[in-house]
């Protein structure tokens, strides 16, 4: 290649030594650890002697120069205490030596360096060498920054072709420009069948893809993009594929754009079955939780209907504890059947005007006889600039705060619970918070908080009881409603 050092340094060391009727000229590049020079090119008399000879920085006419940074001339070597024979070579009478530095930015990376006999040089010539160094060091530096590229350009082809995933890249009329094996495996077509081939006529194949992926890729010749999508096979199948594809500049200077097609065919159809078992989940929680709660229903009924009739306090005490064990349980179904609905995303709100306070205070009152059974104080509080009347799922909003309550309470053992109603008019919101007195929460146990069938202790189920689906359907809800739960503790 023209633009290999030694080749490039060749030329200009020539044109040297023609130009100034030098009897040897070289080329010397520093070493890596920057102590010693070593001539990349040598010509003339001096050839073999000077590609012999390692010269070191600060020793020598050259090395010396090579440590100042700085080009002069030398016109009797011999006179000079600078001067070191090289190795091979003897005294030369009137040998003049002119040398000037390769530079890299700052940084001196090499010395050209020209000998002659018998004539002088003067400023002109040493004019001229420098123009040649400054000549050579530029062609040092594309020099580096070709083979650079070039080992670039070898390390990316190098993953491309070794990369499982199909790699494609296309010039700006959706042509195909290079197919990676991995786009042979997945698409089926040859790298010869492929290149030069519309992009889509391969993988977009049937009508319901083709208008899909001409948008995409439009987007792709100016913008990143990132997909999950289908695609076609040779043999005209569908395969489901994660796309990613971006703007890239040709080897040519033309527009395109690579496209990285990864095969999700296997993740897309577990995930399917994932979303089957947890649909088939759901609706076997609902119709359960329907069916029991049916005869549940007659079971508390019929208890409320024997309460009123006369009984003796041993049998009333039967009949209450048959009322209230109904109650609980159809407390579990209803949050069973709540959490299906929702995982199976047909959990509907209302939007209706409704009475805060009031809402408020039927949640309250439906804790409040469990409250004086524990001798709680109960309140509650609503700063003056929240709206009286708000629009919204009155029953939902009652049924978090009931909940929000009832765990209040029931994790209480002394001192107070409160409720406080405050409005957040940056963000349109109301902000709604439950202060207790009671057990607390350990920070490593709050992420278990909102999980479904959890509860931050697993002595809190055995001692106070619940299912752990309370909270998670809560914060689910007030996310329906555009908001959000956390819990200090």
């Amino acid at each position: 290649s023209s633009l290999e050092p030694a080749v490039v340094l060749e030329k200009i060391a020539s044109r040297a030594m023609q130009l100034l009727a030098a009897t040897s000229s070289a080329v010397f590049l520093v070493d890596p650890d920057r102590t010693a020079m070593r001539a990349i090119t040598a010509l003339g008399e001096l050839e073999h002697e000077l590609k012999a000879e390692a010269l070191m920085l600060g020793r020598g006419i050259i090395g010396t120069l090579a440590q100042e940074a700085r080009a002069e001339f030398v016109n009797d070597t011999n006179r000079d205490p600078r001067t070191i024979l090289i190795s091979g070579t003897q005294p030369v009478n009137n040998e003049s030596l002119m040398a000037a530095p390769l530079f890299r930015g700052d940084e001196v990376t090499g010395m050209m360096a020209v000998w002659r006999t018998g004539h002088p040089f003067d400023n002109a010539d040493l004019n001229f060498l420098v123009g040649l160094s400054r000549q050579a060091g530029i062609a040092l530096e594309n020099a580096r920054l070709f083979d650079e590229n070039k080992r670039q350009r070898q390390y990316y082809e190098a993953i491309v072709q070794n990369s499982p995933v199909a790699i494609v890249t296309m010039n700006e009329a959706s042509s195909v420009v290079s197919w990676n094996p991995g786009a042979e495996q997945l698409f089926g077509y040859k790298r010869d069948e492929a290149i030069g081939l519309k992009i889509d006529d391969m993988v977009a194949a049937i009508p319901e893809l083709r208008s899909e992926a001409e948008e995409y890729y439009g987007k792709a010749m100016t913008d990143e993009l990132h997909v999950i999508t289908r695609r076609t096979r040779k043999d005209r199948s569908i395969v489901d594929v994660e796309l990613s594809a971006l703007p890239l500049q040709l080897q040519d200077g033309r527009r395109g754009a690579v496209a990285i097609y990864h095969d999700i065919t296997e993740l897309q159809h577990a995930r399917r079955e994932a979303v089957a078992a947890n649909e088939a989940k759901s609706s076997f929680l609902a119709t359960m939780s329907h069916e029991i709660r049916t005869p549940m229903n007659a079971v508390i009924g019929m208890s409320g209907l024997l309460l009123d009739t006369e009984l003796s306090r041993e049998q009333r005490d039967y009949a209450e504890t048959i009322r209230n064990s109904g109650d609980a349980l159809l407390g579990i179904i209803n949050d069973i059947l709540d959490f299906s609905k929702i995982e199976a995303g047909k959990m509907e709100l209302e939007s209706q005007p409704f009475d805060l306070r009031e809402c408020v205070e039927s949640a309250l009152d439906l804790v409040a006889a469990r409250a004086v059974e524990k001798n709680l104080d109960l309140a509650y509080l609503i700063d003056d600039d929240v709206p009286a009347g708000v629009k919204g799922d009155v029953t939902r909003l009652r049924q978090i705060l009931l909940n929000l309550l009832s765990n209040a309470v029931k994790f209480t053992e002394k001192g107070e619970v409160v409720l406080t109603v405050r409005q957040d008019k940056d963000r349109g919101l109301l902000l709604f918070a439950v202060r207790d007195t009671g057990i607390g929460i350990l920070h490593n146990r709050m992420d278990r908080l909102f999980t479904s069938f959890s509860q931050a202790d697993s002595s809190t189920t055995r001692r106070y009881g619940g299912t752990g689906l309370g909270l998670a359907i809560s914060k689910r809800l007030a996310e329906m409603m555009g908001g959000g739960m956390w819990v200090d503790s």
